[in-house]
């Protein structure tokens, strides 16, 4: 029953679904094509030259970069999915009133959570090949001076294999919060949610400033260790620098 009740709920939530759906396939796909760098055929014609050392130097940096980019997919899922539990509290609600338990309301929420989150996958996969190709296509074009047979079409499945590992431990994470979520929900929250405003916390405006002060500055020592030193050595001043950035990044817009 709660895999027909899943399967129901999505088809008639297709709207509210839609936004969370694009969101996860184009991460997915994002994330794809920034991993398959390196199966692309002109990072294999410069990986046979003068320029190995650089192009080794450039598969180190995809790889903590990966890192970096799937905990920003994550809070970004993590906050879509919220906004969605959100607009559906009082259809939670109805359920309870019906007398369905919180296990089965969780339950049926989760296998929702699984459907979107797989088909999302594959989507995203089979458009990062095709965005992948179209990348590949258009760096070969620009190597004037390189043969006219360097381009080859390749699917990259360590990429693939990267991508659906981070994804399904994204997706666990989802599944784990919507349950908790569930789990943690009164009747009367749920039923009065459509009536209820967010809360809005304001800071004092000394501190924002500071803040945005501070931001600057740690971004613009970032980005001048950047200048200074280039983006292709990594040691103990690149991840500081990468700290720095992030820091400067975070509290600019926060």
């Amino acid at each position: 029953m709660s895999f027909k009740l899943s399967l129901r709920n999505v088809r008639r939530s297709l709207r509210d679904y839609a936004v969370y759906f694009i969101t996860l396939t184009f991460g997915v796909c994002l994330f794809y094509v920034f991993n398959a760098l390196e199966s692309q055929s002109v990072m294999t014609f410069l990986s046979g030259g003068n320029n190995s050392q650089m192009v080794e130097a450039i598969f180190i940096l995809v790889d903590v970069f990966s890192v970096f980019v799937s905990v920003v997919l994550a809070g970004l899922i993590l906050y879509a999915n919220q906004f969605l539990m959100k607009r559906r509290k009082r259809e939670l609600g109805t359920y309870f009133l019906l007398g369905m338990d919180t296990g089965k309301v969780a339950r049926v929420l989760v296998t929702e959570t699984f459907f979107i989150g797989l088909a999302a996958l594959i989507s995203g996969v089979a458009l990062g090949i095709l965005g992948s190709w179209a990348l590949d296509k258009l760096s070969v074009a620009m190597f004037l001076a390189t043969p006219p047979d360097l381009f080859t079409f390749t699917i990259s499945w360590t990429a693939a294999v990267k991508t659906a590992l981070y994804f399904g431990v994204i997706f666990l994470l989802v599944m784990l919060f919507t349950g908790l979520s569930v789990s943690r929900s009164r009747l009367i929250d749920l039923i009065r949610a459509s009536r209820t405003n967010e809360e809005v916390s304001q800071r004092p405006l000394a501190l924002s400033v500071a803040l945005f002060l501070l931001g600057c500055t740690s971004l613009g020592t970032a980005y001048a260790i950047l200048l200074i030193r280039g983006l292709l050595r990594i040691d103990l001043l690149w991840f500081i620098m990468l700290g720095l950035g992030t820091l400067g990044t975070f509290l600019i817009f926060r």
